[in-house]
């Protein structure tokens, strides 16, 4: 379940909206974060891979008091970059 009890609007990560950059009446584009769990979890990776791409500046982290928020977004780009895995056909 995703907590929504800050002060970002956080649109549900699991919905299958594939509307990226939402931006809001004032054309401020709005973040989609998460907290870490969350992130993880929309990442399909552990938080041991998670602070190794936080720290590789793959993904995007903000710190709001004790918590730490993934942005959504970052995990896509970081998804998109992944090399694509061409099989081999067996002739």
């Amino acid at each position: 379940m995703v907590n929504t009890n800050f002060p970002v609007q956080v649109p549900n990560p699991f919905d299958q909206d594939t509307s990226m950059g939402k931006t809001d009446s004032n054309n401020v584009k709005q973040r989609r974060l998460v907290e870490f769990k969350d992130g993880c979890r929309y990442g399909k990776f552990g938080k041991t891979k998670a602070y190794e791409l936080i720290a590789r500046q793959r993904i995007r982290a903000y710190k709001m008091g004790g918590k730490t928020l993934i942005d959504l977004d970052s995990i896509d780009d970081y998804h998109a970059s992944l090399p694509r895995v061409e099989s081999r056909a067996a002739i």
